[in-house]
């Protein structure tokens, strides 16, 4: 009861003069104020107030930490909630491409954020993918596949790492990222060499259009 009470009084102020958004049928409480977010999150019991100061100092430890500059522009946020509670979701413009930042708040703010990297150009509600790790499919000739693993250790022994999945499924790790991963794709043998998409739970999306706006 006590933490409905604070959910409820977090949208007391401006109620009138700025609308309340309700997302995932009513899982989560959104209002955007000039110069902060309110957010209540009922599945998880946590009511929290995210300043612009608060986010810019966000985005700004998220560029030291992950080495991305500047990230301004064409910039996008949102509110992602469902039944694991509510997340800030970024997609950011960085040097390094697009980037998915999605974070974990408490009621005193921020607490942690995961990075992951987009395609070119990939716009809208994301996920991310990790930069240096992929799935290796290889053919299920057994003769063949040897001969694909000793090419790609012998070849590109310093250039990532392999562990085996299941027999035609590998792990590939990224350690030299100057390396075009898609020529792999083209060795006779491999079948697939995909991104590995970060998994969020499924949940509802609302883009912070205030916000998104803004650059920090």
């Amino acid at each position: 009861m006590k933490k409905l009470i604070i959910a409820i009084s977090l949208f007391t102020f401006q109620a009138f003069a700025l609308e309340v958004k309700s997302v995932a049928g009513g899982s989560c409480w959104v209002q955007e104020l000039e110069d902060s977010i309110k957010i209540a999150s009922f599945n998880n019991s946590i009511s929290t107030n995210l300043s612009n100061p608060m986010l810019g100092q966000l985005i700004g430890d998220i560029s030291a930490k992950d080495h991305l500059i500047g990230p301004s522009g064409n910039n996008q946020f949102f509110v992602h909630c469902g039944s694991f509670g509510a997340r800030l979701v970024m997609n950011l413009e960085s040097t390094q491409g697009r980037v998915c930042v999605w974070t974990n708040f408490d009621e005193s703010g921020i607490e942690s954020h995961e990075v992951g990297y987009l395609k070119k150009n990939e716009l809208g509600a994301c996920d991310g993918y990790l930069k240096n790790e992929f799935l290796l499919g290889l053919t299920s000739d057994e003769q063949k596949r040897e001969e694909v693993l000793k090419h790609l250790e012998k070849k590109y022994q310093h250039d990532f790492k392999l562990i085996a999945l299941t027999k035609t499924l590998y792990k590939v790790i990224r350690v030299n990222e100057s390396f075009d991963i898609e020529e792999i794709g083209r060795i006779y043998g491999v079948k697939y060499i995909e991104r590995v998409i970060i998994n969020h739970p499924v949940g509802e999306f609302h883009l912070l259009e205030n916000l998104t706006t803004q650059v920090f």
